[in-house]
Order: C-alpha cells, then sequence, then structure tokens
C-alpha cells in the first residue's frame, strides 16, 4: 500500500472505530438519536410514496412538518434503500456519514497540496476535530453540507469554477447556511479580475439551485416551504440572544422561561419575546457588513494581488455570523465553520492569528460538548436551565465572538503568503 493509501487508512480507520463506538452505545444504552427518531420516519415516509412537504409526518413522537431543505431529504432516503428497520437505518446512516468524512479528507488533500502544507497534519486535523464532535457527526446529517462546502471550495482554488458552484448550490439546498458564502466567493473572484468566472459560479449557481428544485414542483411540492417554518422559530437556547438573555435572569434583571417547541428548548418571557423578531435581521445586517468589510480590502490591495487566505477568512468570517447571530444555535452547528477554519489555519500556520484561532475553536468545541452533557443529557425537554448550563452556553457564545473578530482583524491586515496561487496537482483518485 502506498503512502498515501496507508493515510487514508489511518484517518477513516479512526473514524469508523468511533463510529461503531457510538452506534452500539446508542443501540444498547436505548440513547436518544436523531436518525432513529427523526430521520428514519421521514425517510421511511418517502418509500412509502410521501412526497417532501406534502402532508406531516410522525417524527419526534408526534405529526411534524418537513423541517429540512430540500436536497437533505435525498441523501436522508440513501440509507432507508438499504436497510428496513430503525436500527439498521442508523447503521447504514452511520456508513453513509463514514463515506462523506472520507470525502472531506480528499478535499484536506487538495486544500494541502493548494498551499503548501503537508498532507497528513491536515487531514489528521481534520479528523480530530471530527472526533471531537462525533457525537453531533455521527447522529446528525450536517456533515453532508460541510463536505460538499469543503468540495466547492476545494473545486475553486483549483480553477473547477462550475463544478463549485454546483456544489455549492447543493450544499445550499442541503443545510441553508452554505448560501451566505456565495458572495464572498463571487466578491473573491471579481476581487482577483476573473469576471468570467464570477459570472460563470453565479449562472451556475442559479441554474443548478432552479434544476434540483424542479422535480419537487414536477410532484407538486413546494420545497422552500421549510424557510418559513424557520422564520417563524422562537429563540433556541443555545443562541447568542438567549445566552445573554438567560444570564441576565441570573442576576434576577429579566424572567425567562423554557418550552420545548420546533424540536428544541427555547425561551421564552418579556424580554425574549421582545427581542426575538430582531435576531434575524440583526445576522442579516451583519453578514452584509462581512462583505462589504471582504470587498472594501479586497479591493484596497488590489495592487499586492491575493491568496487564499483571503478568501478562507471571507468564508470563515460569514459563517461564524452566521452561527452566533442566528435564532438558533444547535451544538451539530460547529461543524459548519471547519473547513474554512482549517484553510484559516493553513494560511496563518505559525503566526499569532492562527494560534489564537485554534484554541479558540477547541475551547468551543469542548464547551460544545459540555453543554450537550449538561443543558441535554441532565435534564428533560422545556425544563429550566440551571445557572451551570446557562454560563457554559454564554462562555461558547462568547469565544465564538471572538473567532469572528479574529477573522475579521485578518481580513482587514490581510495574511502572509501561503504558497502558490495556481491550481495545485489533483491526486491521484
Amino acid at each position: 500500500m502506498s503512502e498515501r493509501g496507508r493515510d487514508y487508512v489511518l484517518c477513516v480507520g479512526m473514524f469508523a472505530a468511533a463510529l461503531a463506538v457510538m452506534y452500539a452505545v446508542v443501540r444498547v444504552a436505548g440513547i436518544p438519536s436523531s436518525v432513529y427518531e427523526g430521520y428514519f420516519p421521514y425517510a421511511d415516509a418517502m418509500m412509502h410514496h410521501v412526497v417532501p412537504y406534502t402532508e406531516d409526518v410522525h417524527v419526534y413522537g408526534g405529526m411534524h412538518e418537513w423541517e429540512y431543505p430540500p436536497l437533505a431529504y435525498p441523501f436522508l432516503l440513501v440509507p432507508r434503500l438499504f436497510a428496513a428497520t430503525a436500527g439498521g437505518y442508523e447503521a447504514a446512516f452511520m456508513v453513509m456519514v463514514g463515506a462523506f468524512f472520507a470525502a472531506g479528507l480528499w478535499c484536506m488533500e487538495i486544500f494541502a497540496g493548494a498551499m503548501g502544507r503537508g498532507r497528513l497534519r491536515w487531514m489528521l486535523v481534520y479528523t480530530a476535530l471530527m472526533l471531537l464532535m462525533v457525537e453531533f457527526v455521527g447522529d446528525r446529517y450536517d456533515i453532508i453540507p460541510v463536505v460538499l462546502t469543503m468540495l466547492s471550495a476545494a473545486l475553486l482554488v483549483r480553477g473547477r469554477t462550475g463544478m463549485a458552484f454546483a456544489a455549492l448550490a447543493a450544499a445550499a439546498l442541503t443545510k441553508l447556511y452554505p448560501a451566505v458564502l456565495l458572495p464572498i466567493l463571487l466578491i473573491w473572484l471579481l476581487s482577483k479580475g476573473e469576471r468570467g468566472r464570477a459570472l460563470t459560479g453565479a449562472a451556475v449557481f442559479v441554474a443548478a439551485t432552479l434544476a434540483m428544485l424542479a422535480p419537487f414542483y414536477a410532484l407538486g411540492a413546494d420545497p422552500l416551504e421549510f424557510l418559513s417554518y424557520h422564520t417563524d422559530r422562537p429563540l433556541e437556547v443555545e443562541s447568542l440572544a438567549s445566552s445573554v438573555i438567560a444570564a441576565l435572569s441570573l442576576l434576577g434583571l429579566t424572567e425567562i422561561d423554557v418550552e420545548f417547541s420546533y424540536g428544541s428548548d427555547n425561551l421564552v418571557g418579556p424580554l425574549p419575546d421582545a427581542v426575538g423578531p430582531f435576531v434575524l435581521p440583526t445576522m442579516v445586517a451583519l453578514t452584509a457588513f462581512s462583505y462589504v468589510v471582504f470587498a472594501h480590502v479586497l479591493c484596497r490591495r488590489r495592487p499586492e494581488g491575493f491568496d487564499h487566505a483571503d478568501l478562507a477568512s471571507g468564508c470563515l468570517l460569514a459563517v461564524l455570523i452566521f452561527v452566533a447571530f442566528g435564532t438558533v444555535f444547535s451544538g451539530q452547528y460547529m461543524m459548519w465553520p471547519v473547513p474554512f477554519l482549517l484553510l484559516f489555519l493553513m494560511a496563518n500556520e505559525g503566526t499569532e492569528a492562527g494560534g489564537r484561532m485554534q484554541w479558540l475553536f477547541l475551547a468551543a468545541v469542548i464547551l460544545t460538548d459540555v453543554c450537550f452533557g449538561v443543558n441535554f443529557g441532565m435534564r428533560g425537554e422545556g425544563e429550566d436551565l440551571s445557572a451551570a448550563g446557562i454560563l457554559v452556553i454564554l462562555a461558547r457564545n462568547v469565544l465564538m465572538l471572538a473567532m469572528a473578530w479574529l477573522a475579521l482583524g485578518r481580513i482587514r491586515r490581510g495574511a502572509p503568503g501561503v504558497g502558490p496561487e495556481e491550481p495545485a496537482e489533483e491526486p491521484n483518485a
């Protein structure tokens, strides 16, 4: 076996072992599972000819709307094609997760080559991060849009513009957040003077989106129905706004309650109800601000040229704003910044900014794991949060703000050269 093959076997083997242990623990201990209680009923309904968005499904113990973006459902259907029971479905789902994890390793190899970095080291870093979040990686489908986003970035740095934007469209229709990256990618290309690539990318993104939505409309479904479901949601307890309000309640400055709805624990009360309607517009405004800053800085630096560090910092900032300032901040969202966090760390290897970002994210992931245990493993749905649980969430969210500030500062100051601007040589398949 070649050295490259051994690298893949090492990383995939560690991840597969972790998934196997997780599956055994979940099945033997009867631990609640999103795959078992949520994804399987949707997939089973599709197997019985129910078209997504046309009728409610019995999910998580009650009748439920189709809450996910349209392309999520074909992916959720795949494991059901190989297993008719919920237990078998969960095993097949984890096999699919492992396949996407392996595709992410290939993307890491592309990134490392483009930036002149060692392959194995960064493949191991990617593996370590996924293992730290394995309870979310193995029990949520978020690794699919994460890897599709990684694939989009990898194809872009290799000069495969059309394929890159088609992958981004697929990612955005699987989980909405990758859509915030579209303006960043277009700004990056335009600032490099590559108007043709930018126009091609925008056209392919729109065409691919319409092509993937068309089958749902043809079957009489409204694939954009999920948008109203999420815009109507109250403040989820892990969101930044909720964590600040909950901390104020500890000081006796406001009163809050927790209620379970929309499949999550949410904060209600006079202040949460008053603040809630302004959270989404604030996130949109801050995201737009990040685009303006990114465009201004890149245009100002036009004579000095550009590198992949600009792309990494801009994308990382946009994703961090989307995650930190949304109305919902579930633990699995910590996977979303990973592709551009790793690009950022590669671009800033050996610098103070790179070191700080690395430790901030690691601490945020650990706090997210602690939050998962304290706020969900040790309390029931709709129960009040403990003081410890509130402080853990607040600390994690402060770290996310610090990461966003650091990414913004890196955009404004620029980054050191990180290797060839030309597309890297493609690894052998």
